[in-house]
C-alpha cells in the first residue's frame, strides 16, 4: 500500500489468491476510508520482499469488498474482504510459483496442524518485515480453550464461532504485524485449503496467546438455488428458490491442475418438498456413455454476453457447439501447452473460427446433447481462454467420467438417481 509520506509502496498486508481475479484478505487491512484504490498494489509470486523476483507480478485493485458485518460483533468480527484484481490484462496467471488456494470443504478441527505464512514482523518489538516469505506450523486449538480467561477470554473481542484459534500455548511461534490478511492453510483431502485469514492476536508468539483467524467455512446461507428461471431480473411464474443443505465438491478437485475434477453436487434443503417437476422444470439424464467428436450439443446460461463486458444476459440463452476431439484441443495453437493440461476427463466444444462460446457466469451450467432420443448431461461448463475467441474452444467437465462418483455421492446424501 502507498506510504503517502514517502510516496513509495510498502508492504502492508497479506492475502490469498482464490481465482484469476480474486484475492482474499482481512477487512481491517482496508480501514482507511474512503479507500483510494490507486494506493493499492497486489503482488503475486513474490518471495523476496525487496527484490523483484522472476515470477513476481503486480496488479491494480479494481474493487475491495469488505464483509458487510465487519466489526458488528466486536472490533475483529467478520474480518474478511475480497479484492477484485483490475481487468487490465489477463488477470493472475497461474504457474509453478503462483497457484490459487482451494476454499475449504468443511471446517477444520482442533489438533490439526496448519501453516501460516507472510512477511510480517520477525519479532513483536521490532519493525522489521521479513526479507523473504516465511511460514510456520501452528496447531488449531479448540475454542473452549481459547475462551479461557488465562488465554484470550474476557477481552473486548469475544472469541466467536466464526474464528479459529491456532498457536502453541507455550509461545514462540505465531503470525505478527504485517501478516494480517495472509492465509492459514491446512492440508485437507490431499490438498491445501484456505481455512483461516490472519486477523488479530495479543502481541506476537506470547505464551498462552495464540493467533486468531477468520474462519473460512463454505457459508451455505449465501447460496440460493433457483430453478425454473427464464428472465434473470424478473420473477417468473415457474421460478422457485431453494436453500442449499450441503455442497460436495469432488475430492480430487484441482489435484491435476487448477481446473481438474471441476464438479460438485449440491443437496437442496429438506425444508419443503424439494424441486417440483413440471412442463418448465425437468431433470436432465446422466449420460449412458461418452460423447464423440463431431456431435453438436447445447450450452446454456445467463453468463456475460461478451468477453469485455460485465453484463449478464437478461434471459436464458443457449448456443449450439460441436464437440472437438481431444487431439485437436491439445495442440499448442489451440489449448495445449497451458498450465492446465486437457485431460481425458474433459470435453472441448466450440467453433474453432470463434464467435460462439460460454462465458463468465456460465460456469457450472450444462452441456446437453441429444443422445438416444433424450437430452443427456454430457458436460459441465468449467473453463476457457476468454470467450468465443478464435481457436479457443470452451472446456467442460466430462460427466461420463464421474457418473459413479455422482451416484455414490447422491446415495450418501440419501438419494438414488435412477436415470
Amino acid at each position: 500500500m502507498l506510504d503517502v509520506d514517502k510516496l513509495t509502496f510498502e508492504h502492508h498486508c497479506g492475502g490469498a489468491v482464490i481465482a484469476e481475479r480474486l484475492v482474499l484478505s482481512a477487512a481491517h487491512c482496508f480501514d482507511k476510508q474512503p479507500l483510494n484504490l490507486e494506493h493499492i498494489r497486489i503482488v503475486v509470486g513474490e518471495h523476496r520482499l525487496k527484490i523483484q523476483d522472476k515470477h513476481e507480478h503486480r496488479f491494480l485493485a479494481e474493487k475491495v469488498v469488505r464483509h458487510p458485518d465487519f466489526r458488528k460483533d466486536g472490533p475483529h468480527s467478520n474480518d474478511i474482504a475480497v479484492i477484485l484484481v483490475s481487468r487490465s490484462g489477463a488477470g493472475v496467471q497461474f504457474n509453478s510459483h503462483v497457484r490459487p488456494i482451494c476454499l475449504p470443504d468443511d471446517g477444520v478441527t482442533a489438533g490439526k496442524w496448519c501453516a501460516v505464512s507472510g512477511w510480517g514482523y520477525q519479532a513483536e518489538n521490532t519493525e522489521n518485515f521479513a526479507p523473504t516469505l516465511r511460514a510456520a506450523a501452528v496447531p488449531v486449538l479448540d475454542l473452549t480453550t481459547c475462551r479461557k480467561n488465562q488465554v484470550l477470554g474476557g477481552r473486548q473481542q469475544a472469541i466467536l464461532d466464526s474464528m479459529i484459534c491456532a498457536g502453541i500455548l507455550s509461545g514462540g511461534v505465531d503470525a505478527c504485524r504485517g501478516d494480517s490478511g495472509g492465509p492459514l492453510a491446512c492440508m485437507t483431502s490431499n490438498r491445501w485449503q484456505l481455512h483461516g485469514v490472519v486477523s488479530w492476536g495479543s502481541g506476537c508468539a506470547r505464551k498462552a496467546r495464540p493467533g486468531v483467524y477468520t474462519r473460512q467455512p463454505l457459508n451455505l446461507e449465501h447460496i440460493r438455488i433457483v430453478v425454473g428461471e427464464h428472465r434473470l431480473k424478473i420473477q417468473d411464474k415457474h421460478e422457485h428458490r431453494f436453500l442449499a443443505e450441503k455442497v460436495v465438491r469432488h475430492p480430487d478437485f484441482r489435484k491435476d491442475g487448477p481446473h481438474s475434477n471441476d464438479i460438485a453436487v449440491i443437496l437442496v434443503s429438506r425444508s419443503g418438498a424439494g424441486v417440483q417437476f413440471n412442463s418448465h422444470v425437468r431433470p436432465i439424464c446422466l449420460p449412458d456413455d461418452g460423447v464423440t467428436a463431431g456431435k453438436w450439443c447445447a450450452v446454456s446460461g445467463w453468463g456475460y454476453q461478451a468477453e469485455n463486458t460485465e453484463n449478464f444476459a437478461p434471459t436464458l440463452r443457449a448456443a449450439a457447439v460441436p464437440v472437438l476431439d481431444l487431439t485437436t484441443c491439445r495442440k499448442n495453437q489451440v489449448l495445449g501447452g497451458r498450465q492446465q493440461a486437457i485431460l481425458d476427463s474433459m470435453i472441448c466444444a466450440g467453433i474453432l473460427s470463434g464467435g460462439v462460446d460460454a462465458c463468465r457466469g456460465d460456469s457450472g451450467g450444462p452441456l446437453a446433447c441429444m443422445t438416444s432420443n433424450r437430452w443427456q448431461l454430457h458436460g459441465v461448463v468449467s473453463w476457457g481462454s476468454g470467450c468465443a475467441r478464435k481457436a479457443r474452444p470452451g472446456v467442460y467437465t466430462r460427466v461420463a467420467s464421474y457418473v459413479d462418483w455422482i451416484r455414490r455421492t447422491a446415495a450418501t446424501l440419501g438419494h438414488k438417481i435412477g436415470y
